[in-house]
């Protein structure tokens, strides 16, 4: 075993720690590891980032957008990097590591190994100017330079497309400077495929999941990261593996926030809060990346308060630990292990759950249990859950015929939400937005409630007569409020979810926002006269928010 007094030699240069990305007509690689970086800056810069010591450029080039960075070890020299890659290949040597310690923990395993090479090199550090346990961390066990990429908190996605020496990272981020909205860049990275399948390797030691050739798929959970990966190797993809990450936002998403960012206008937000409240059944649905759990984790402060949440998960991607933290009763379910295991999960969540039931994505034939239940009245509350369809009728075809579900089945949905992703027409930015809410008639047709115009405005086409099927009872029952009243309702409930957002926007203070704030918020008692006094009805609504916060 070796000696805790011996420690591993290396030589560094000296270096400045301060720096800024400069563009250069030097190399037009440079390479560490299994990583690369290019000359690829953009021509406009617009906005200037610093992530732990490796700064950032992002603005156009041409017609697309850039975002390049400089990882701190591309920097170093070649004397440098060469006794860093040494220092972490001698770590599988290293007898004092404990190799089951490691494995408990992702997390774990990268501060320990961290702060192990830190010990061992004292004084040394401050001459290089950065942080070499950091970087061994994230070569050994982590994930190089994406690991610094997702340490920015305004990117949103990163994905690696095959041959990935071909084709450089691509990221999804938010521009800090205009607030709402997000862009889709190209970086300055590229990975060799060594490095990208010896990522998914950690990650499938670490998170666990199978990964073969029969079964080439891989999606799992990285906690540490607040993100979710989704791999895939040959021969699902035929020229090498590739990767998307997907990041966890670090607030919790609401209805407010939702109209603050644009995605939802303040009347369908209403309408929206009213449902959840009268306990209607839910189906959120859209294309990938188009917003569908981000609604749905917005809906749940919206739930009754009586009566346990239950949350069912094939990978954990709603803020279950944030919300009980915020004083809600809500309980996570893992739908992991295949169809027959998701199905007892859910059989047992329908015995044990008195209140709502959310469901991260309805997928498998498995949710023939779910949806039967909701017809037949065993389902002790509502359900809320997402689907991958492009309109309400498809919602109906992946129920009845591709989940070989009868239509009582579909009828006894209340309402789809459709959600996508569209090109905000002032700032060109990309924008996850409410795209059409559907109410589901005794006829088991898509009545339109809400629905984006030409020009990108979600129109209201509720009308006081308008349809509402079980719906309308459900909200009447709640509400105690005649059927020709639920607009006026979801309106007024729309205002003071205006007021909430515009008092975020002012303060920027996320307790504004919290569900301590939206349960005073939704406890106000609404008028219903003919012309009701909006100012008093905000300023009630200001005051709730302050005595919350």
């Amino acid at each position: 075993m070796m000696a805790s007094t011996v420690k591993p030699v290396i030589r560094l240069s000296t270096r400045r720690t301060e720096r800024e990305l400069v563009p250069s007509d030097q190399d037009t690689f440079r390479s560490f590891l299994g990583t690369q970086i290019s000359r690829h800056f953009p021509d406009c810069v617009v906005e200037k980032r610093n992530i732990n010591g490796s700064p950032v450029l992002i603005g156009k080039k041409g017609s697309s957008w850039v975002y390049a960075i400089e990882p701190i070890e591309h920097t170093l020299s070649e004397e440098d990097k060469f006794a860093i890659e040494s220092l972490i290949s001698r770590l599988q040597d290293d007898d004092e590591l404990d190799t089951e310690l490691l494995l408990q923990n992702h997390k774990l395993a990268g501060e320990i190994i961290r702060n192990r090479v830190n010990d061992r090199l004292p004084g040394r550090l401050s001459v290089l100017g950065c942080d070499i346990g950091d970087i061994v961390s994230r070569y050994s066990v982590g994930y190089g330079p994406l690991e610094l990429i997702l340490r920015d908190p305004s990117v949103e996605d990163i994905v690696i497309s095959s041959p990935c020496s071909n084709n450089p990272v691509c990221i999804s981020t938010k521009l800090n400077s205009l607030g709402t909205g997000s862009i889709y860049c190209e970086t300055n990275l590229r990975l060799t495929d060594d490095f990208l399948e010896s990522i998914i390797t950690r990650t499938r030691i670490f998170h666990g999941g199978e990964l073969s050739y029969t079964r080439p798929i891989l999606e799992t959970d990285l906690s540490h990261l607040k993100a979710r990966m989704s791999a895939i190797i040959p021969p699902a993809s035929r020229h090498g593996p590739s990767v998307s990450i997907r990041r966890r936002k670090d607030y919790l998403w609401s209805i407010p926030r939702l109209i603050a960012e644009g995605s939802i206008s303040w009347t369908a937000g209403g309408f929206l809060s009213i449902c959840c409240a009268a306990r209607a059944s839910i189906i959120i649905a859209g294309g990938r990346g188009s917003g569908k759990t981000t609604l749905l984790s917005a809906l749940l402060p919206e739930m009754p308060v009586a009566g346990r949440t239950t949350v069912m998960e094939d990978t954990e991607e709603l803020p279950v630990l944030q919300l009980q933290n915020e004083g809600m009763s809500i309980q996570s379910l893992s739908l992991a292990g295949g169809i027959e295991r998701a199905a007892s999960v859910m059989r047992a969540a329908l015995r044990m759950a008195e209140g709502p039931l959310i469901v991260g994505e309805i997928r498998g034939k498995e949710a023939k249990i779910l949806f039967e239940s909701i017809r037949t009245g065993t389902a002790g509350s509502c359900v809320l859950g997402t689907l991958h369809a492009s309109d309400p009728e498809s919602v109906r075809e992946r129920i009845v015929i591709d989940l070989e579900m009868d239509v009582e089945s579909f009828r006894s949905i209340d309402v789809i939400a459709m959600v996508r992703q569209r090109k905000d027409a002032c700032s060109g930015l990309s924008v996850r937005s409410v795209s059409e809410i559907d109410i589901i008639s005794g006829m088991s047709e898509c009545v339109p409630a809400f629905r984006l115009d030409e020009t990108d405005i979600l129109r209201t086409y509720l009308e006081p007569n308008t349809s509402l099927g079980a719906l309308a009872d459900k909200i009447c029952s709640q509400f105690e409020v005649p059927k020709e009243k639920i607009l006026a309702l979801a309106r007024m409930r729309g205002f003071l979810k205006r007021v909430q957002a515009l008092e975020w926007l002012r303060t920027r203070d996320d307790r504004v926002l919290s569900m301590r704030a939206t349960r005073a918020i939704n406890s106000i008692s609404l008028d219903f006269r003919e012309s009701p006094d909006l100012n008093s009805l905000k300023e009630e609504a200001l005051n709730a928010i302050r005595g919350s916060v």
